[in-house]
Formats: C-alpha cells, sequence, structure tokens
C-alpha cells in the first residue's frame, strides 16, 4: 500500500509543478520565436554576430533542477524530519548523487558559489546546491567548549595531535590522519570530518552533524558539515558558468567584428 501512496503522492507533485513548467516553456518559445533573426539580417555578418553572442549570452544554463518548493513537497520534508526554515549552499564541480561523507555545507551562498567555480578550477562553472539539513543531533564547535569536544572525541577515536611532536607553533595542531583521507594537511579541525573512524566515533554517540566556523577571504563563514548521507536533503541544483551579463570584454568584441564589416 505504501508504494501506491508514494506513486500517487509523486504522481500528484508531478502535475503540481507541470503547470510551471509548461509556462516556462511556452515563455522559452515565444522568446525565441520573438528574437529569430530576420532574413535581412541573416545577409549582415554584423548583425549575425551581435545575435549569436546575445543568444549564448542568454540561453538558459543546462543542468537547473526547478526548486521542489511547493507547499506538498515542505510538508513532506518536514515530516521527515528535515528543517524547511534554512537552505544550506553546497559548491561542487559535480552532482551530489550519489550522497558521499562528509558533505561541507553553509549558509552563505557566495561562498558556495565561489568553491563551485574557483576553488576546483572548473573555468566553466561547477554546480550550486541548496539542501535543508535533517533536524538532529549535531556537535556545535563554533564555541572554544565545541572546538576543545572535537579534540576530545579526536583524541577518543585514536586520531591524534602530532603538531608539538613536529614542532609546530603552541597551539596549532596537526592531526596526520586527515592527510590519508583528503587532500589536506590536517591543521583545520574542520577536516577531520574526513577520518573514517572520527566519523564512527561521532555516529555511536548519535552525532551527525558538525556545525563550526570556516575561513574564507580572511573571513569566517558558517559551516554544516554532514557525516551522514541521510542527514540532508538536495532540493535543488543549478548549473553555474561564466558570467552572464554583457560585459566590456563582449562590448570589445561587438566593436571590432563592425570594424571588420
Amino acid at each position: 500500500m505504501s508504494i501506491l501512496s508514494d506513486a500517487l503522492r509523486d504522481y500528484g507533485q508531478l502535475v503540481e509543478e507541470g503547470a510551471p513548467l509548461r509556462r516556462q516553456f511556452d515563455q522559452f518559445k515565444s522568446n525565441v520565436n520573438k528574437n529569430i533573426p530576420s532574413t535581412t539580417a541573416f545577409k549582415d555578418p554584423a548583425a549575425m554576430s551581435e545575435w549569436s553572442l546575445g543568444a549564448a549570452l542568454n540561453a538558459p544554463a543546462l543542468g537547473t533542477i526547478r526548486p521542489l518548493h511547493t507547499k506538498r513537497v515542505l510538508a513532506n520534508l518536514r515530516n521527515e524530519g528535515y528543517d524547511t526554515d534554512q537552505m544550506y549552499y553546497h559548491g561542487s564541480p559535480d552532482n551530489l548523487e550519489p550522497k558521499r561523507s562528509p558533505t561541507f555545507f553553509t549558509t552563505d551562498k557566495s561562498s558556495a558559489k565561489y568553491f563551485a567555480n574557483q576553488h576546483h578550477g572548473n573555468e566553466s562553472g561547477g554546480k550550486l546546491h541548496g539542501a535543508f539539513m535533517k533536524k538532529g543531533n549535531a556537535l556545535d564547535a563554533t564555541s572554544p567548549e565545541g572546538y576543545a569536544s572535537i579534540v576530545k572525541y579526536a583524541d577518543e577515536a585514536g586520531v591524534k595531535d602530532t603538531g608539538a611532536e613536529m614542532g609546530y607553533p603552541e597551539g596549532m595542531p596537526l592531526w596526520n590522519d586527515i592527510s590519508l583521507h583528503s587532500p589536506y594537511e590536517g591543521t583545520n579541525s574542520n577536516d577531520l570530518a574526513y577520518v573514517p573512524k572520527f566519523r564512527e566515533a561521532l555516529a555511536a554517540k548519535d552525532i551527525n552533524q558538525i556545525k563550526a566556523w570556516d575561513t574564507m577571504f580572511n573571513d569566517q563563514i558558517p559551516v554544516s558539515i554532514s557525516l551522514d548521507p541521510s542527514s540532508y536533503k538536495v532540493v535543488e541544483s543549478k548549473s553555474l558558468r561564466s558570467p552572464t551579463p554583457l560585459t566590456s570584454r563582449h562590448s570589445d568584441l561587438l566593436k571590432l567584428l563592425r570594424n571588420k564589416e
């Protein structure tokens, strides 16, 4: 019976989402019809160059998933234990499926966009994912006391801080296990989430998330680190690409094309 009810629910969601999708397609078709070059324009290389550039700049981004923000979907997510009052963002060069652990989210959308576009060296742009986090037992490491808890749990899990042994400045940690499971050196406590035995130690205490601060552009941004793939639900994904506004570089290109005619 549950399979049938789920199927009916999904069908109802598709119907509900279908109307705006049809309107979006009709609007797109209308815009295309309006902007098809005239016969005269086809014979004008400069006009066609400008039209082609405009079409490329204003084309819809591929890989965009419409947000699932309908009342019914939000109600279902709330019933499943997700906090739908706060959106979290994850920037990456690819999709978030299949789910992976750990996954780093932030409420700072601009930082997630930067991470997607720049940190991975993807010139064409990565993907920005919006997700809701499941309400659960989160370890709050945003305070000195919380940070001390992280260090304690790591030590209990056998992830040793060898900073002092390696001659690091006093108070600067070094967890070598981090570098074994990630591309990071091991001085950031947030990266302990990459170490399997650390995640297992927190899971034994029913902790499935870590709330912390991380550094971006010499500033601090809030992060939520998912330790359990079931602790978040992606509700929207958008492919990012080069900036779409007509920049001075594009304007100079158009002038160059016109001057050649």
